[in-house]
């Protein structure tokens, strides 16, 4: 009987050893001087802006998870933080820069992660946890619907995954966020992101004092930002949610279309979104001198009018039209099509499954107008 009770206390004794023996094993196996940094939102996010081999050249202090299987790339590995950092078929975005001008301020001994989940053109509601089954079963372009794809048919899902595997290996520091410019034009989008916000803090473990968010503006005024009457919603998100902040667009250039941000406003954005991050954690970095919220003049450009019935758009313009090209969301040009001196006229985009498109009209003065339509 003791035998016995003898071998039941060594194998409780051996059970808390080894228990205490893992515990210590992961505890020391996360990286506390490894900075990760979560990445969503919709094509500005995804990156628009083409690289070269130059922009290749990254500190090895950086590092990227990929968030989808392609090519050399496996769920949930780190790789060094060459572009593009969201898809093998992405381009470059903010937080290439992001990272970048981080480790500019960083001490050498930290290192910093980025994990990019990104779908063009999506709503808030892809990253609610209530919401996202039912936009995504609602999605129709096929583009689209492949990119969701790309994470399993559940992006949320996939950034969960990923964040918590990259928990084991370093300490979430931040949330940068940069989508809008489909639905961020009311109050209703800004208690959807404080849902979203509250609930990846809930589902990773982390408080919000620790973990910022970061939500940048669109294309401004001064570009004559398509999307930009977005704008003074998002800088409300500091008044629902204490530890978010807005990022300003003013100054940031813009690609041609307008909505999407060319290579040196993807630069100054991303510089933005780490200067605020290491303000945040008390480094004294001086603001850009640009970075202010909503104060750009708006360029003046030639009124032009857009109606749509039964997805055919009826314009009439003060000014010649040349040409017009259709873009995608996607940041791709899906036609331009010829104009002959006209100040009226119709565009049928009954073939094209777009649920939103930008049209860019051309003026005999080589002006050119973005408007954005709703199908």
């Amino acid at each position: 009987m003791r035998i016995n009770f003898y071998i039941k206390d060594m194998k409780r004794l051996l059970s808390i050893t080894l228990l205490f023996m893992f515990l210590t094993v992961n505890a020391f196996s996360q990286d506390k001087n490894f900075y990760v940094y979560l990445c969503l939102g919709q094509s500005n996010m995804y990156g628009q802006a083409p690289f070269t081999s130059k922009d290749s050249i990254v500190s090895p202090r950086f590092l990227n998870m990929a968030t989808c299987n392609d090519d050399d790339r496996k769920i949930g590995e780190w790789r060094k933080g060459v572009p593009p950092l969201c898809k093998r078929w992405s381009k470059l975005g903010p937080s290439d820069f992001f990272a970048r001008r981080l480790l500019e301020t960083l001490p050498e001994n930290i290192k910093v992660g980025t994990l990019v989940v990104a779908v063009n053109g999506c709503a808030s509601d892809l990253f609610h946890k209530d919401l996202c089954k039912a936009y995504i079963d609602s999605i129709k372009p096929e583009w689209q619907r492949n990119e969701v794809k790309k994470y399993d048919g559940n992006p949320l899902a996939r950034l969960l995954e990923c964040a918590k595997k990259a928990q084991k290996d370093g300490v979430i520091k931040g949330i940068i966020y940069h989508q809008g410019e489909t639905d961020a034009y009311s109050e209703k989008w800004l208690i959807k992101m404080k849902e979203i916000y509250e609930n990846l803090l809930n589902e990773l473990n982390l408080n919000a004092e620790d973990v910022p968010l970061l939500v940048g503006e669109t294309i401004g005024a001064d570009q004559n930002g398509v999307c930009a009457h977005a704008n003074p919603t998002i800088d409300k998100i500091h008044d629902y949610i204490p530890t978010a902040y807005p990022i300003a667009s003013y100054g940031c250039a813009a690609s041609d279309d307008n909505v999407h941000f060319s290579r040196e406003g993807y630069e100054r954005l991303g510089s933005r979104y780490a200067i605020k991050m290491l303000q945040l954690y008390g480094y004294d970095v001086p603001d850009d001198k640009d970075s202010k919220l909503q104060t750009g003049t708006k360029i003046s450009l030639p009124e032009i009018n857009v109606k749509l019935s039964s997805k055919t758009v009826f314009v009439t313009s003060e000014a010649v039209l040349t040409s017009v090209d259709l873009v995608s969301y996607s940041g791709e040009k899906l036609k331009t099509i010829p104009i002959k001196n006209k100040k009226s006229l119709k565009i049928s985009l009954k073939k094209y499954s777009e649920d939103r498109m930008i049209l860019i009209f051309k003026t005999d003065k080589n002006e050119r107008v973005p408007k954005q339509v709703n199908l």
